[in-house]
């Protein structure tokens, strides 16, 4: 891969961070891509990948919105070429980071109190404040 190829693939790499991770701060999306380059780096793990190269990439896009599908098909394309290892580290990350962020979600609006806040309240009148 030569150096534009992989600016333009960190580039949709981090567009796919961007869009898994929905509203959170910018803080959190720089650390998640901190941590996905040591994850890169490392081939630890990437032989006893158990799922289909497919699969989990499909599970991937499942999570995206129309418009990011598509950044993402052209991510995956464009890493075809590439060796598996890093193929795989990738889809890895995106899944982990999907699925890290499905579990925050639903530990942020687990707690009642958040339900109630959530939720329109009806006054004594009928009209909801």
């Amino acid at each position: 891969m030569n150096p534009t190829e992989a600016e333009t693939v960190a580039d949709l790499v981090q567009n796919m961070v961007i869009s898994l991770c929905g509203e959170q701060k910018s803080e959190s999306i720089r650390r998640f891509m901190r941590f996905s380059l040591g994850l890169l780096s490392s081939t630890q793990g990437i032989e006893t990948l158990r799922e289909d190269e497919m699969t989990v990439a499909t599970y991937i896009k499942s999570k995206l919105p129309p418009r990011d599908a598509v950044q993402f098909d052209k991510l995956h394309n464009d890493l075809k070429d590439a060796p598996m290892k890093n193929r795989i580290s990738i889809l890895i990350f995106l899944l982990n980071m999907g699925q890290a962020v499905e579990q925050m979600k639903d530990r942020i609006f687990s707690f009642p109190e958040m339900k109630l806040e959530l939720s329109p309240i009806t006054s004594t009148s009928g009209k909801i404040k």
